[in-house]
């Protein structure tokens, strides 16, 4: 993948990751609804922008590469 495509993910996910982690606590009917509402943009995003993004973020923390994680959030 490109490095603009996972840029551009990093920045669309980037400005709601407070507003993310508050309603990840929230209960399963929340996100029933939540997935049902998005359920054209989540089937529509490619997979692989999630994957990669997730592969970096697991080497990062094995590699305990503190600035490196800082750059990710």
């Amino acid at each position: 993948m490109n490095r603009s495509k996972v840029k551009f993910a990093i920045e669309y996910g980037a400005g709601g990751l407070r507003d993310t982690t508050r309603i990840a606590a929230s209960s399963a009917e929340m996100w029933r609804d939540i997935c049902l509402t998005n359920r054209t943009a989540i089937l529509g995003a490619p997979e692989t922008v999630f994957a990669e993004r997730f592969e970096e973020f697991e080497r990062v923390v094995e590699r305990a590469e503190a600035d490196e994680l800082i750059a990710l959030f």
